[in-house]
């Protein structure tokens, strides 16, 4: 017998995770991982050098926390980062709102 058709992929999936349509970038869950200044970003799993409340047991993996150093936007203005070397935080450059929406697969 022929084998089992592949599952479809799971509904409001983007296609390009770079891809964000809120001004607040709170739908922002792309890759970006580095701050404007080139600073490289700390881990959202790591509470060092900056200890924070931005844990995805405490923020789940679905608010943009995890076991990456991606660039977030919680609560704030921008998509940003702890500094990975240093205390403290900085913006990041994520690029611009789509401006109708992000294409999904």
């Amino acid at each position: 017998s022929p084998p089992p058709s592949p599952r479809p992929p799971p509904r409001h999936q983007r296609a390009d995770a770079e891809c964000y349509t809120s001004h607040t970038v709170t739908d922002y869950r792309g890759a970006v991982s580095v701050t404007v200044s080139g600073e490289r970003c700390q881990r959202w799993d790591a509470q060092a050098p900056n200890a924070h409340a931005y844990t995805p047991a405490l923020r789940g993996a679905s608010g943009g926390a995890g076991a990456h150093n991606h660039c977030r936007a919680f609560d704030y203005f921008c998509a940003w980062c702890y500094v990975a070397t240093r205390k403290g935080w900085e913006c990041c450059d994520v690029g611009a709102a789509a401006a109708v929406r992000c294409a999904e697969i």
